[in-house]
Order: structure tokens, then C-alpha cells, then sequence
């Protein structure tokens, strides 16, 4: 059973303010808003969830948050992930909008959504779209390893430190988590046509080589820009 990458979810204390900046400077439309102030926006591909931080909220801080995947058959998906993680918990996520039906936690203590109805996306490809995901993990061999088994990923890459994965469209690379706290959501990686000149709209940039820049949003999220990314 293949599992398509299609959600990433961040904490903001500003959702409207973010979207703006998203809707400008990478052509982000809203899908949703939510009564809580929640927004749910798209590139085209990817479901990217602006949730409002609030007290007593599921926020564990601000930033990037957790990710998702669209699967056909959810008792397939579910028997899968509790073949490959024995000790899984799942949970039913509350139908009040949200588009994920189930949540689980990884490993890593990442929390992952999963949705068999979707997520609710075009589906268009077209630049600027997110393309790449980097995650921290503890172990990521045996974090790889799982998201293979579970989601049938394919392996495209590997070194002593990550291991990078595809669904055929996004690759989501592995690092191996360092210093203190949880593992979190790196950065997405987003094809653009022109990084360069993309960057300069950023308040932080800062070129890697190979035409490739690392920047940060309005609220410190971490992104890089490339023309192409590895799929």
C-alpha cells in the first residue's frame, strides 16, 4: 500500500499574517479557514497546515509541527504501521475540519496524520511547489527503514548521517538528530524557477551553491529553494 506525502502543519502565532506572506512570495492559496483562526492552505500539492497557537493547544511550539500522508485503504495503513511499529498508538483525530482521520506517533516521536479522504489539494505540480522534506530522526536508518515498510517509500540516497526517501514526487530525507530536545521538521525544500530571485523576498537568505538558497519566513521557518529537487 503506497503512501503519498501531501501535509506539513506549523505553528503560528499569526496565520493570516504567514498565508500573506506565503500567498506573495510562493503563490499559496487558502483551502480553509477554520473557527479557531486555523488555516489550511496548499502550493498546489502539498497540504500546508498554518494552525493558530493558542493555550492549552496541541502546540508544543512554534514552527514546523508535524506531517501527513494520503493512503487508498486506512485498515491497510493501519495494519502496516503497527506490523512495522508494534508498539504504535493510534488515534482518531477530531472531525471538526482537521483533514487527517488518524494521527500516529513515529519513532521519533514525530507526529504523523494520515488520511484515506485526502487532504484536499489540486494537485498541480507546477513551480513553486514543495518538493523535499528534511526531518530529524534519532536512528534514521531504522526510521527509513520504517517509513518503507509502512508507507512503501523508495530509497534514492544515503550517507553515514541521513537517508533520503521518495513517494515518486516529494523526498523526504532522514538526518540524524543532534543535542538536546525532540526531533523535529527541518525545512521544506520548494522548486521555484528562479531561486535567486525568489530569496530576495525573504528576510533571511543565504546561498548554498549549486543554485540552491536557505531562507527563512517571516516567522523563522526554514526553507530552501531549488529549481529542481531529487525525487
Amino acid at each position: 500500500m503506497k503512501g503519498a506525502f501531501k501535509h506539513v502543519a506549523l505553528f503560528t502565532e499569526d496565520p493570516d499574517r504567514l498565508l500573506d506572506f506565503y500567498q506573495k512570495n510562493l503563490g499559496f492559496s487558502l483551502i480553509q479557514r477554520s473557527k479557531s483562526g486555523s488555516l489550511y492552505t496548499t502550493d498546489g500539492w502539498i497540504m500546508y497546515a498554518m494552525l493558530k497557537k493558542r493555550e492549552q493547544s496541541e502546540a508544543r511550539w512554534i514552527g514546523y509541527d508535524h506531517f501527513g500522508f494520503h493512503v487508498d485503504d486506512m485498515d491497510e495503513a493501519k495494519k502496516r504501521v503497527t506490523q512495522a511499529l508494534p508498539d504504535c498508538h493510534w488515534g482518531q483525530r477530531p472531525q471538526d475540519g482537521r483533514y487527517a482521520e488518524y494521527r500516529f506517533l513515529d519513532m521519533n516521536g514525530h507526529p504523523v496524520d494520515v488520511s484515506v479522504e485526502g487532504f484536499r489539494t489540486k494537485d498541480d505540480l507546477n513551480p513553486p511547489t514543495v518538493r523535499h522534506v528534511t526531518i530529524e530522526a534519532n536512528d534514521p536508518a531504522k526510521t527509513a527503514a520504517f517509513y518503507q515498510k509502512a508507507f512503501e517509500m523508495k530509497e534514492i540516497g544515503r550517507s553515514e548521517n541521513h537517508v533520503m526517501l521518495s513517494d515518486g514526487t516529494v523526498s523526504v530525507d532522514f538526518i540524524q538528530h543532534s543535542g538536546a530536545g525532540s526531533c523535529q521538521v527541518q525545512f521544506m525544500g520548494v522548486e521555484v524557477k528562479d531561486p535567486a530571485n525568489v530569496a530576495k523576498a525573504f528576510p533571511h537568505s543565504k546561498a548554498l551553491g549549486d543554485g540552491k538558497y536557505e531562507v527563512k519566513d517571516i516567522d523563522g521557518n526554514k526553507l530552501q529553494l531549488a529549481e529542481r529537487w531529487p525525487a
